[in-house]
């Protein structure tokens, strides 16, 4: 049997295939681009890392039986947001975790919010790469220039690979991973 472990991080995204031994068989890295749009903005195409991951799967797994995959388990950066329209399709870049745009809005969660009722309720201060200040920025400027936007899913979207026809489909998250507008 074997075991894949997928990291999809913030430069690439990495496999790694295993024996139920542990023997590590094959480690496959695919690079997607990241993007600065303005000084402290950091931002990635979310069709990019579902792209690289499908094609780093594809050479992960060329030259094993597929029907002997057991498991395989997904992990990412944290604190990433992707904004979805009412169709659940992507309508901006990704917001990534060490972007940091939303200075404003992380003063207004620390200092007006408080501090204290942020540490008692997540056991974190805000920070300008969390997710909770870029659901701020987002709400702000979908006023203004994403007036599709419907709500915002983080960066742990789930795919079912399907074998052996190496396929994916993303599916629903809870409502909790949700804002809704």
């Amino acid at each position: 049997m074997y075991y894949i472990g997928i990291d999809l991080g913030t430069s690439a995204v990495k496999l790694l295939l295993m024996e139920e031994t542990g023997k590590i068989c094959n480690i496959v890295s695919k690079e997607y681009p990241l993007f600065f749009p303005h000084p402290g903005w950091s931002e990635q195409n979310p069709e990019d890392w579902f792209t690289q991951s499908m094609e780093g799967m594809k050479e992960l797994t060329k030259d094993i039986d597929k029907e002997k995959i057991a498991g395989i388990g997904f992990g990412g950066q944290m604190h990433g947001l992707v904004t979805l329209d009412e169709k659940d399709e992507v309508i901006r870049p990704a917001i990534l975790w060490n972007d940091g745009r939303t200075g404003e809005e992380t003063e207004y969660l620390n200092q007006v919010i408080g501090k204290d009722k942020l540490s008692a309720y997540t056991a974190n201060i805000a920070f300008a790469g969390f997710t909770a200040p870029k659901i701020l920025w987002m709400e702000k400027m979908s006023r203004k220039i994403l007036p599709g936007f419907r709500k915002s899913c983080f960066r742990r979207i789930i795919l079912h690979i399907v074998f052996p026809v190496l396929s994916a489909q993303t599916f629903p998250m809870l409502p909790v991973c949700f804002f809704l507008m």
